[in-house]
């Protein structure tokens, strides 16, 4: 299901890689962040949790689980280790 609302908020997703690395397995999984040609900007909400998106996924491997309730306390215990950025 979709909500409408939220229709301008979606990312898109990454262009794939002509070549393999390390991390090819969760390029599927991640967003392409516009570039931020201000500071405003680069700090609103969706260049920052884009990237923050991103750095979750080449980190972990927390968005392929199934449960919602396991999701969430994965990111809590990771942001919590995170440093702050």
């Amino acid at each position: 299901m979709q909500l409408l609302q939220l229709v301008a908020l979606r990312l898109n997703p990454r262009a794939p890689l002509s070549h393999a690395t390390r991390a090819a397995h969760n390029i599927d999984h991640q967003v392409t962040v516009a570039f931020a040609r201000t500071e405003q900007y680069l700090r609103s909400f969706l260049p920052r949790y884009g990237r923050l998106w991103n750095t979750l996924v080449r980190q972990t491997d927390l968005h392929l689980t199934t449960s919602l309730h396991v999701f969430k306390l994965g990111v809590n215990v990771w942001l919590q280790a995170e440093p702050t950025q």
